[in-house]
């Protein structure tokens, strides 16, 4: 019973023990007006035990069912006998939970994420506004040149045909316009695969080839996007995300229903649906993005000496790696040497890289080996990665977030390799996830501390940026404060920094 009295009671309580933190957190913002902020007194009183499940399993997106059946000898199939279950058997769970986190060490992990869970849940009642007369003329633009693509597309085929449909697809462009398909790979099923990335290869083969993922790019922007967020827009013409604290295995926060992390960002189609979610009026919108971050931690962790001159130095390091495998740097080395440092921190292969850059197999096996002797420390780090997950079967970040991967003891082939690539990635992508969620811990404190609540709202994070919504009277003034709580937010031995970007509408952050 959410009443103001209960509530009010629950929170005298000595001990709270709470499944899902985030929802009960804006049950008492919404209905007794107050945020709960964690003063150091404050710090024990929650335990929440989907949380705590989350940080001491392989479990994701943990809901009410997934818990009881995870603690459960028999199978519950409706909700309410999970619920009696968990209220019947919760002080057994919350020992057992309790027990685990002391013994993986993972308290200041599990007050991290129960702190985020509060500002989460204050996110969401924040919310973000959607211009709908910009939205309904971009539908409107979408559909049109859908239309003309659909049209030419017919023209050059010379017949209609259901263009969403691989079979038919297949036969218009490998029977009828007989399009070579050497190197083009095939399906499970041994048919010719019709994916962007095989039709990728035939661009410039065929007029017909840019013409179809010209109308998939806008056919995807208006199924997915345009007609999905319709239905999410409130009567106040906000849309408000549902943010999931245990929704990804390396610790990064996901957004569901609708994804607004996932809006396309590339492209004038993107810009354009992105400028349809537009600041209230006399705020704007304050983006903050880490530049690098990832390969930022990667130098901290590996210690490699040109790594972190690089970093020091403040230099491009795009351009430098450019500079050191392929002697020089355009646009074009830039790009494949961009591909190289993060797919190195995501443990690519040689075949990996072939198939991101189409160059030759052996060329793709030179540049990782011509990459290592260049960062000997990276090299290093990502063999002591493998060996800890392989002695204690996970893979921890450096708040001592763990990742547990099971597959790495697999007697399978592809199993391991999947498992040494999660070895590799989940220290960096995690401590990243990490980073972020202790800024907006710094960042929440500020904000309640300077009564700021109703003049600077956090309404999104996507991966490495927060988006703010901040009255234009004290923007300026803030801006510079939130970026030093980034860029402080830990002490790596390479600087964190965040660039900044201020716009009335998202299409216009950059």
């Amino acid at each position: 019973d959410y009443s103001s009295e209960n509530l009010s009671k629950i929170l005298y309580a000595k001990n709270i023990i709470v499944f899902d933190l985030k929802e009960f957190s804006k049950k008492i913002y919404l209905n007794l007006g107050k945020l709960i902020y964690f003063k150091e007194e404050l710090e024990d009183k929650f335990f929440d035990v989907k949380i705590a499940l989350y940080l001491t399993t392989t479990l994701t997106k943990i809901t009410i069912d997934k818990f009881a059946n995870f603690f459960s000898s028999s199978i519950f199939t409706n909700l309410k006998d999970c619920i009696i279950f968990i209220l019947e058997s919760f002080e057994r769970i919350y020992e057992e939970l309790k027990e685990k986190i002391e013994e993986l060490k993972l308290k200041d992990v599990l007050l991290l994420d129960q702190k985020i869970s509060i500002v989460l849940g204050w996110m969401e009642t924040n919310g973000i506004t959607m211009d709908l007369e910009k939205m309904n003329e971009f539908k409107t633009y979408v559909k049109n040149e859908i239309d003309v693509l659909k049209k030419e597309i017919y023209e050059i085929a010379g017949s209609t045909f259901n263009i969403n449909s691989p079979v038919e697809l297949r036969y218009i462009l490998f029977e009828r316009l007989k399009i070579p398909t050497k190197n083009i790979k095939k399906t499970p099923k041994g048919e010719i695969s019709t994916q962007e990335s095989e039709l990728l290869k035939l661009l410039n083969i065929h007029p017909i080839i840019e013409k179809i993922l010209k109308y998939r790019e806008y056919n995807k922007i208006l199924t997915t996007y345009v007609t999905g967020l319709y239905k999410y827009i409130g009567n106040n013409g906000k849309i408000k995300t549902n943010f999931e604290i245990t929704g990804s295995s390396t610790g990064r926060i996901s957004s569901e229903e609708p994804n607004l992390q996932n809006i396309p960002i590339e492209g004038e189609l993107a810009k354009k649906l992105r400028g349809c979610f537009v600041s209230s009026k006399n705020f704007s919108f304050l983006g903050l993005d880490y530049s690098q971050i990832e390969l930022r931690i990667a130098a901290h962790f590996s210690q490699d000496e040109n790594l972190l001159n690089i970093f020091n130095q403040d230099l491009d390091v795009h351009s430098i790696t450019a500079k050191l495998l392929f002697k020089e740097e355009n646009e074009k080395t830039r790009r494949l040497a961009k591909i190289i440092n993060f797919g190195i921190l995501y443990g690519i292969t040689a075949k990996g890289l072939q198939e991101r850059t189409n160059l030759p197999l052996s060329q793709c096996k030179e540049l990782i080996d011509k990459y290592f002797k260049n960062f000997p420390g990276v090299k290093k780090m990502t063999e002591e990665f493998i060996e800890k997950a392989k002695t204690y079967g996970y893979a921890e970040t450096i708040l001592g977030r763990k990742r547990f991967i099971p597959e790495i003891f697999s007697k399978s082939y592809s199993e391991q390799n999947k498992a040494y690539r999660i070895a590799i990635n989940t220290p960096i992508q995690g401590t990243a996830a990490d980073i972020i969620k202790l800024a907006m811990s710094y960042i929440f404190n500020y904000i309640l501390e300077n009564s700021l609540l109703d003049r600077v709202k956090l309404i999104l994070q996507i991966h490495d940026e927060l988006i703010f919504e901040i009255s234009d009277d004290i923007i300026e003034k803030v801006k510079d404060d939130l970026i030093r709580f980034m860029e402080n937010a830990i002490k790596l031995t390479a600087p964190l920094k965040v660039k900044y970007s201020i716009s009335k509408n998202l299409g216009e952050l950059k």
